[in-house]
């Protein structure tokens, strides 16, 4: 069963059933949802290249390396009192682990709108979950020790890999000295630029779990000497992606970064060091590599144009920007707009989040 289909059925729900009826109702498509097969797994991030290869041998034998070194740092909290940086301890308190029945990945923090605490992450996380109150979704604090369960979906949008949920002020209590009241209002949440020109040789920043030589699946920083933008000056492609499953989009609508992630990085905030904003999510990256990836010589001759630039397209990681992001949910809050209550709140949520209300 298409899963879009699910989603005409719960609109007509929203408009015309009272909330007893229209919960049991919900609750039947979650069962016949779920029965449908299950969503993707930490293993999300696949190979743009269109290789046909067994994900788990992949993951062990690939190279995910761009440049001489992989450039995954792991954080903790001493990590950063050495490092004592204000945009490195910025993004680590506002990432968090994405956990799912069936999937885990990245999420970031984005702040209150509409009164509520928004979630930003890889829609693909959080595929055959239209609701939160019967299947757990989780967002893990994990430099704070922190988990709080999905309150609402805002919208999932596959087209683009983006979905946004929300998570009250209640966190799962580690031991009873715990208190929660507050605790998100205090965390200073990632800003979105969704008008970056995305230029050229842009220094990067992104921090995720990926598990490439990550056996703890710790959360890491990479932000070496190769993490910028490798695609020309606002330039974005559809670069295709294989072993997908047949709900997903073939392609995506992206910019290529020369940035070290691997599976469990899916939904990172792609942050420009110089602005300091979030400009894109990361989406996927290419494997196993070529080896000719890992030298400087290589890469300075790709950047300086004395190399196939298609090379691009096919080898590096990829990018949803905030400008596309920023274009289908302007288009999808337009499409919403005669919806009923439940929707018209979503909607005012996601204007607030584009700032556009």
């Amino acid at each position: 069963m298409k899963f879009n289909k699910f989603r005409l059925i719960f609109n007509y729900l929203d408009k015309s059933l009272s909330s007893i009826l229209k919960g049991l109702a919900l609750l039947t498509l979650v069962v016949a949802i779920s029965a449908c097969g299950g969503g993707q797994s930490e293993d999300s991030i696949h190979n743009p290249v269109g290789q046909e290869t067994d994900q788990k041998q992949l993951d062990l034998n690939a190279s995910y390396q761009i440049g001489p070194n992989w450039g995954a740092q792991k954080i903790d909290a001493q990590y950063l009192r050495k490092r004592n940086d204000f945009l490195t301890t910025k993004m680590a308190l506002a990432t968090v682990r994405i956990t799912t029945p069936w999937a885990k990945g990245t999420g970031f923090f984005l702040g209150r709108f509409n009164d509520r605490y928004l979630i930003g992450t890889s829609a693909h996380l959080l595929k055959n979950i239209p609701m939160c109150f019967a299947i757990p979704l989780y967002a893990h604090f994990e430099i704070q020790g922190k988990s709080f369960r999905c309150k609402n979906i805002i919208g999932i949008w596959p087209e683009i890999d983006f979905a946004l949920f929300s998570i009250s002020d209640v966190f799962e209590k580690k031991d009873e000295s715990s208190q929660p009241e507050g605790f998100l209002a205090q965390i200073n949440p990632l800003e979105f630029d969704f008008k970056d020109p995305l230029e050229h040789t842009t220094a990067l920043s992104t921090m995720g779990f990926g598990i490439h030589k990550n056996e703890q699946e710790e959360l890491t920083l990479k932000e070496d000497q190769d993490c910028m933008i490798y695609s020309p000056s606002g330039v974005l492609a559809k670069v295709s992606k294989a072993n997908q499953e047949k709900d997903q989009p073939q392609a995506m609508t992206a910019f290529a970064m020369g940035c070290d992630i691997s599976p469990g990085d899916s939904g990172s905030a792609v942050i420009n060091r110089e602005s300091r904003k979030a400009i894109g999510i990361v989406w996927a990256t290419s494997s196993p590599k070529p080896e000719k990836l890992k030298t400087d010589l290589y890469l300075n001759a790709l950047l300086n144009g004395e190399e196939d630039s298609n090379d691009i397209w096919r080898f590096f990681s990829y990018a949803v920007s905030g400008h596309t992001i920023r274009q289908k949910l302007i288009h999808w809050t337009n499409e919403v707009e005669r919806g009923g209550f439940g929707l018209q709140d979503r909607r005012r949520t996601v204007l607030q989040f584009l700032k556009l209300n």
